[in-house]
């Protein structure tokens, strides 16, 4: 912006000045100019006929962070319904959001209640930035969801506002937290020119209702992201790692006459963990998880891996899930019984958030290890600890040092568990928080090998074309942290594998592999010894990481890292300090080999012809050629661009040495050269292409009562909670296809006294519209029968047209509780519409079992040709509920 001129000349004549920068390109759609934001509500028509609208409201503009998850069915409802396109350069699905406030909010209406009607619309987890041109000293934030944030700070003349805090470290002194006490989300006004004691307008997305946001003090200050003489963060930060460490332990414990006590006030809410954890009250707890996302998520291994040691003697069942995984597959409905482990750097991680809400919501104990001090994952969790003192900031993208007292964290959580259940005694719980005490003291002494891993890097990164990394044991934890860290600072995509699993095909390839191999057990020493044989045999390059002291790789591995073991299952964390500092320095090194072309790049573009002779611009290349001719660009460069460069030097060979390199020909050398920079430079503290990170995360919306259904909800006292998953998302396939619920009753699932296999009796207890219990037959206890004893064996819902084969009756199964399943049963009678949408008919066909699949199946064996669109075209949406494939087909046939 300093170097903006048009911009400097407009500033005296500027009353307000709004800039609004998002450093990321789109999270989703491809990675292009057309996608980065922000972006406006520009149409052009089924033809391609250029512009639709011409109004201000077209040119509002947005930014998002986060996704849009019903991106495809508002861009069917919004823009393909009305016969409009958008530009098909573009398919961010941020997109959407300035198309809905142009086309499905009314211009009558304020902006501020027409961007909060924005977000209504959209499902996801988002932080969204929003101006319109007509009101220039607006400013609108809204954030939704369970990741992302949005901060507001106040400054001299008006306002900034971030996604980080680090970003207003400099700037602001407190800032407002844009984010909302309830799940449904909070939009938020910002006005130049108010008072400097007014804030933020802020209203709930959910019901529309003030919510007052006041400012908070920033705890880290512009001193916390100085690089302190370091080239780049991660070193900075990698550096600072065991000082963390020291951090997360400090006031943690005590020693009272030699027997250690856990200081539970120094732990988030730790009394209230500790009385869960001995609770007779409550289902005792028989499952830990730790979960997690990116780098959180190898942290969650390697904490399951530390608690496993010190439950060995309990019958507790502990392991460790990537975040994302676990929201997709996950089932159980009660979790009463389950404590998880949340780890996060930000505490803003979408998918580790929410399946945090998911699984708390389900009974789970949630326990979080997280860095940052009042982030959303610490007002989600019952109880947590701060990894450092809660504020120890990382500015590199790749999280580093925080891994390290991420690990240190749960280890500490592993001894009080040991402590709280008495698996291990006073003098084994002293020894290994004495073992815990040396480790920053053991990743110093790794960082101090510095120069001779930096040596390793850059002798083997840059000329080593495919990679692979293998551990076993607890060193597969640092394999798969080493495996992150790598792909993000070298770019380069690494299997990772188990030591022995590491054969055939893959040995093909003559990779650099990368042997995790510190914590070994002696029966496994040998047969690792082997497996690096094998690797070298194959003429690839084995890099083994082991303990000092170790001399049996000595003559097998291609080169060796020697790191200090301590003991007490934290020797992964030495090798992943050592893995993490190559890293940093293969990254630096292959980025280096871009230098000469850098140097060739600046000849190219010398304003100075004379500069610019075909000899001295030959020699130079030569020059840059050496160093790929020894192989130290296989690392980074394609055959193609090689072959290019190539090319390129072949054909400036014919000319005269004394000529001017100019027009095509520069250009030409111009572009191989900038390719040749752009595919061998590397950032270090930044990820280039940087489109999809963990912040953003699979967030897989919780489904919830679709709107038609809400006034049923009310009337019989039931929350979506209430609902099995796949129950609610049959309702909402259901929004479009019913247009009224005329009556609807709650029925009491009471089980036989002495013999709760018995089928039970139900009693009507609640009514609505013209259903009521008065009428019901079940107005007094009465035996399940039919479809409703159906609805108690099967445990889903049912569809029922009623003794006379002419009513729409749903039937869903309501509680967790119970014997049978279920504590109630909801009976709702439907009224289907007519004229429903063919994607709408679709939606609800995948909803209903097996059905979209047999009805595709029986359509093949029958030989029709006709697309399924055809046939939704012509059945109704109570034939697809209540007919069979073969009637939908012949009711197909006779149209």
């Amino acid at each position: 912006m300093d170097e903006d001129t048009l911009l400097w000349q407009l500033m005296p004549d500027l009353d307000t000045l709004n800039i609004l920068l998002h450093t990321r390109w789109a999270s989703n759609g491809i990675i292009n100019i057309a996608n980065a934001h922000p972006v406006d509500g520009r149409l052009i028509s089924g033809e391609l006929a250029g512009n639709l609208v011409d109004s201000a409201d077209r040119d509002a503009f947005f930014v998002l962070n986060g996704d849009v998850d019903n991106y495809r069915e508002l861009l069917e409802s919004v823009v393909h319904a009305r016969g409009l396109a958008i530009d098909p350069a573009i398919s961010t699905d941020a997109k959407i959001l300035p198309i809905v406030f142009l086309l499905e909010t009314d211009a009558d209406v304020e902006p501020a209640k027409r961007f909060a009607e924005v977000l209504r619309r959209s499902d996801g987890s988002l932080a969204v930035m929003a101006q319109h041109p007509s009101w220039p000293d607006r400013l609108f934030l809204a954030q939704k969801g369970s990741g992302q944030s949005l901060y507001a700070g106040r400054v001299a003349n008006g306002w900034f506002v971030a996604s980080e805090l680090y970003g207003m470290a400099a700037i602001c002194r407190d800032a407002h937290s844009v984010v909302s006490p309830d799940r449904d989300g909070i939009a938020v006004s910002l006005a130049a020119g108010r008072g400097t004691e007014a804030g933020p307008l802020a209203v709930s997305l959910g019901n529309g209702e003030p919510i007052q946001l006041r400012p908070e003090p920033l705890g880290i200050f512009s001193r916390d992201i100085d690089r302190k003489g370091f080239d780049y963060y991660i070193d900075k930060e990698i550096h600072e790692a065991p000082d963390g460490v020291r951090r997360t332990l400090q006031g943690k414990y005590k020693l009272v006459d030699g027997a250690p006590v856990f200081n539970l006030a120094a732990f988030g809410n730790g009394p209230a963990l500790v009385e869960r954890l001995r609770s007779r009250n409550q289902p005792a707890i028989q499952r830990i998880i730790a979960v997690g996302q990116g780098t959180a998520a190898i942290a969650a291994m390697g904490v399951a891996h530390l608690i496993s040691k010190a439950l060995e003697s309990k019958d507790v069942v502990v392991e460790s899930a990537k975040a994302s995984e676990l929201i997709g597959f996950m089932s159980e409905r009660n979790l009463e019984g389950v404590m998880v482990i949340a780890v996060s750097q930000s505490g803003t991680t979408t998918d580790t958030n929410r399946v945090v809400d998911l699984m708390r919501k389900r009974g789970a104990w949630v326990h979080a290890i997280v860095n940052r001090r009042d982030s959303p994952l610490v007002a989600k969790a019952h109880s947590y600890l701060y990894t450092s003192d809660g504020r120890d900031v990382e500015m590199s993208v790749a999280s580093t040092k925080a891994f390290y007292s991420q690990v240190a964290a749960g280890k500490l959580i592993a001894l009080l568990l040991a402590k709280v259940w008495n698996t291990l005694g006073d003098e084994q719980i002293l020894e290994e928080i004495r073992i815990l005490e040396k480790l920053p003291a053991k990743i110093e002494d790794v960082l101090a090998e510095r120069e001779a891993i930096a040596s390793c890097a850059a002798r083997l990164g840059p000329s080593s074309r495919y990679w692979a990394l293998v551990g076993n044991g607890p060193n597969r934890i640092a394999a798969e942290e080493i495996r992150i860290k790598l792909s993000e600072l070298c770019y380069k995509a690494i299997p990772c594998d188990f030591t022995e699993d590491k054969k055939h095909i893959d040995l093909s390839t003559e990779p650099l592999t990368i042997v995790v191999a510190n914590d070994l057990r002696e029966e496994v020493v040998q047969d690792t010894v082997k497996e690096v044989s094998i690797f070298r045999a194959h003429n690839g390059r084995p890099l083994v990481f082991c303990s000092r002291g170790e001399d049996r790789f000595d003559e097998v591995a291609d080169a060796l890292i020697k790191v200090p073991a301590i003991g007490g299952g934290l020797d992964f964390v030495l090798a992943t300090v050592a893995g993490h500092l190559w890293g940093i320095e293969a990254a630096k090194a292959i980025d280096a080999r871009a230098d000469p072309f850098r140097v060739l790049r600046g000849l190219l573009s010398d304003p100075d012809e004379s500069a610019r002779t075909v000899g001295s611009i030959l020699s130079a290349f030569h020059a840059s050629l050496e160093g790929i001719q020894r192989g130290e660009g296989d690392s980074a460069l394609p055959a193609r661009t090689v072959a290019d460069l190539a090319a390129c030097v072949g054909q400036m060979e014919i000319l005269p040495e004394d000529s001017v390199l100019a027009g095509d020909k520069l250009s030409l050398a111009v572009d191989i050269v900038r390719r040749v920079i752009d595919e061998m430079s590397r950032p270090i503290d930044t990820i280039r292409h940087q489109a999809k990170t963990v912040t953003v995360g699979i967030s897989r919306p919780e489904p919830r009562v679709p709107a038609f259904m809400e006034p049923v909800f009310a009337a019989l006292g039931l929350a979506a909670s209430d609902l099995r998953e796949d129950d609610l998302r049959l309702l909402e396939s259901l929004a479009g296809a019913v247009f009224d619920v005329p009556g609807c009753l709650l029925y009491e699932v009471q089980v036989a006294a002495g013999d709760p296999k018995a089928v039970p009796l139900l009693r009507a207890v609640r009514g609505f519209g013209s259903s009521r219990v008065t009428d019901s037959r079940f107005a007094e206890s009465y035996r399940a029968r039919g479809s409703k004893r159906r609805v108690l064996r099967v445990g889903s819902a049912s569809w029922s047209e009623g003794p006379a084969d002419v009513e729409s009756i749903l039937l869903l199964p309501v509680g967790s509780t119970g014997t049978w399943g279920c504590s109630h049963i909801v009976l709702m009678h439907l009224d289907f519409a007519p004229g429903v949408a063919p994607a709408q008919k679709l939606r609800l066909l995948r909803r209903l079992g097996s059905k979209h699949a047999d009805l595709l199946e029986l359509k093949e064996e029958k030989s029709i040709a006709a697309p399924l669109e055809a046939i939704l075209e012509v059945v109704s949406a109570r034939d697809l509920v209540f007919r069979s494939t073969s009637e939908l087909l012949r009711i197909y046939s006779e149209s």
